[in-house]
Order: C-alpha cells, then structure tokens, then sequence
C-alpha cells in the first residue's frame, strides 16, 4: 500500500517526515512495524499513542510508541488536556489512533472493540471446551442407557463408568457395541453440534461488527467463484483498511507534514482484480475516451508513452445503411 503527500487541489509533494512512514519510524521499528503496533494497541486498548520526536526546528525525526497507560486525556473547561506519565505535554507531539468514534463522555477517548465484542469472545471460550468435550467422547454426546430389570447402584455405576472408558472415545467411537439382557443405548436429543454451529454464527457475527470485518473473512466458507472471492477482498479493503488508513492519515497530517498537505494511503492497488479483468475494463474506458492511453498505463504502474494523452477514437461501428456509390434500381 503506497504512502503519498498531497495538497487540496490533488497534486502530489516530497515530504520528509513521510519517510517515517515508509522507512524508519524510530530506532528499533520500522513504518509498518509501527503501524501494525499502533493498530494492535488502539485495537486492544481502544486508543494507539506515540510521541513525536522533533529536530531543532520542529520537523518530525521519530515517532515512539507509548503505552496506553501512560496517557490521559482530562477536561479543562472546554478544552482537553494530554498527559504523559501526569505531566501536561503538546498534544502537537502526541499521535491518537482511535479504534472507531469517541465516546459520549470523552470524545479523546473509544471503546476497545475487544470489549464490544466481549460476550462473544467469553462464548466462544465455553464453545471450545464443549467441542473439545465432544472430540474426546467420539462425539457420541449425552446418551440414555435402559435396561428392563432393576439394577443396585453399585450396578449402575460400573455400566456406566463400562460403556464410557470403552465407547465414549476418540478410539471407542467405532468399536461395536454388544447388548444383551434388553439393554437398550439411545441418544438424547440431535446433540449439541447445531447449537455450537448457531453459537459460531453469533461469535462471527459479533466480532465482525466490533472489528469492522466482513464475516466471511472470519471463517472459511464454501469455495465460490473467483469474482466473488475478489469482492470479498474488496469488501473488506473499503470496510476496513481504507478506515484504517484515514484515522491515520487525519491523526498524521497536521503534526508531521507542512500546512495545507495531508498523507494518501492508495488502497486502490488492493482492490485490483485479476489482470484479464482489469485489461478488459481499461480497454473500454480508453475505446470510449473516458482515459487516455497514458491513464490507463498510469494505473497499471507503467510508464507514459509519446502520444498517450492523446484520446483514442472509438472505433466505428459497422453501418447498415446503403451505400451512395453503389448503383440502386434495375440494370438496363
């Protein structure tokens, strides 16, 4: 994913402290390690910190992350206030990344979708241990045994402690079952393998919502058609890392880059699909003159060529109309 500076009217500028982002953020990180850590950690926590460090005449040289403990954001009036480690700092040298809208109560400060999404994370917990339960037991699940006599206690409990230390395992699943003596073995109720699957679909459901994923990157669904895999993938760079990339680029731009220029994250090359696709549709818009033959180059990542500005003519369509210079009527 590219990293680009640019003013309001569109066109692109050098800018150093980009490098930051594309280079080396600090000593020990790289752009994207920092990055991926300033996600995790408003991901975690609901809001990503990190101190801007800056040179004698104020240009960004690193950006350091922080831990969320370390900051605080109180209320003066109207006007909010950052501390680090309870001493008030510029906020001009604190970079926010907030994991979705702030709250009612603090705008500085959001909800960590880890604890939006808390109860379906707690179910899938239990999930685990029912399906671990049903692996061990050959995933017989709960079963009734009947016999038509009396039994003591005593009997009761070896039939049981029998039949579960020799069938209610991975091994004893398939090993026969021999009854004798009107004994009768039945399952009680469809098991629990449908409530656990309605019970993923909530967990999927939920933690999707709280992260900003689609559901289907959650879980492995049944193999559809190369288009529908690409929408997926386009789906879930629109939904969910075009977001990313505009909380970073607002909490950015002002503190690092000159007035009047803001950071572009280009996410279109994550949206491209297969290259037949691609040179189809290029194909039309250029035909049409939509683009010129330097646009479409442009968008493939190639370089201008003498007279690609230039816009096609679109290609004429077969007419069905007489031709004028052909002799109509009878031949004497």
């Amino acid at each position: 994913m590219g990293i680009e500076c640019c003013r309001a009217d569109g066109s692109y500028v050098e800018c150093p402290a980009s490098t930051l982002l594309t280079g080396e953020a600090n000593t020990y990180q790289s752009g994207h390690a920092w990055r991926a850590w300033m996600v995790a950690s408003a991901i975690t926590n609901g809001c990503g910190y990190s101190f801007i460090q800056r040179d004698n005449r104020g240009d960004a040289i690193a950006l350091w992350p922080l831990l969320p403990g370390r900051i605080a954001v109180i209320w003066f009036g109207f006007e909010p206030r950052f501390l680090m480690d309870g001493q008030q700092i510029d906020p001009y040298n604190i970079v926010q990344l907030m994991a979705g809208t702030g709250s009612m109560q603090n705008p500085y400060s959001c909800v960590s979708p880890l604890v939006r999404c808390a109860s379906a994370l707690s179910l899938s917990i239990l999930q685990e241990r029912v399906a671990t339960s049903l692996a061990e037991s050959g995933r017989v699940g709960k079963i009734s045994i009947t016999h038509p006599g009396t039994l003591s206690t005593t009997a009761k409990l070896d039939l049981i402690s029998g039949y579960i230390s020799k069938h209610i395992t991975p091994e004893g699943a398939t090993r026969p079952l021999v009854l004798d003596e009107g004994v009768r073995v039945e399952r009680v109720g469809d098991g629990a393998l449908p409530g656990l699957l309605e019970d993923r679909k909530f967990q999927i459901m939920e933690i999707s919502r709280a992260l900003g994923i689609p559901p289907q990157m959650l879980y492995q669904s049944d193999a559809g058609a190369l288009s529908s895999q690409i929408e997926m993938q386009r789906q879930y760079v629109e939904g969910t890392v075009a977001g990313w990339a505009d909380r970073f680029a607002t909490s950015l731009s002002s503190k690092i880059l000159p007035q009047g220029v803001k950071l572009k994250f280009e996410v279109g090359d994550l949206m491209r699909g297969n290259m037949r696709d691609i040179a189809a549709s290029l194909k039309d818009l250029a035909t049409t003159g939509a683009l010129t033959l330097n646009d479409a180059r442009e968008m493939l990542g190639l370089a201008y060529v003498d007279g690609g500005e230039q816009q096609l003519t679109p290609a004429a369509a077969p007419s069905t109309a007489p031709d004028s210079t052909k002799p109509t009527g009878d031949i004497e």
